[in-house]
């Protein structure tokens, strides 16, 4: 299985996120509006604490980078509120169109573990 979210800590413009398997990485915070937008920028400083992932592909590597991503807000018609999370990367290698296909199914399935811990938590608090 991927690595899944355990917690997010944010400290001004800067949210520090720790995954199983030892994932850690950083997401610096470009743009923010209340209840509409975050944008950020990934960072990755320590090899270390990216274990979890395949270590044939990491995630700031020349063939793969991932740069940043974003959540937004959108109000939906029966009062409800639709987050939309999107990760923005590039992919470099003699193989792309099939590890672009790999990239989108890889990151589906970040999104969706994201999107669930979200989805708990939001409701549980409300």
């Amino acid at each position: 299985h991927a690595p899944q979210p355990l917690d997010a800590v944010v400290d001004g413009n800067l949210r520090q996120l720790r995954w199983t398997k030892g994932v850690g990485f950083q997401e610096h915070i470009t743009a923010r509006v209340e209840n509409q937008t975050l944008t950020w920028l990934f960072v990755f400083n320590e090899q270390v604490t990216l274990a979890g992932f395949d270590p044939h592909i990491s995630p700031n590597s020349r063939e793969l980078n991932l740069t940043g991503g974003s959540y937004e807000l959108t109000p939906t018609a029966n009062g409800q509120t639709r987050l939309r999370l999107e990760t923005r990367y590039s992919v470099q290698t003699p193989f792309n169109p099939y590890l672009k296909l790999w990239g989108n199914l890889f990151l589906q399935d970040f999104h969706t573990s994201v999107l669930e811990v979200i989805k708990m938590r939001s409701e549980r608090s409300s």
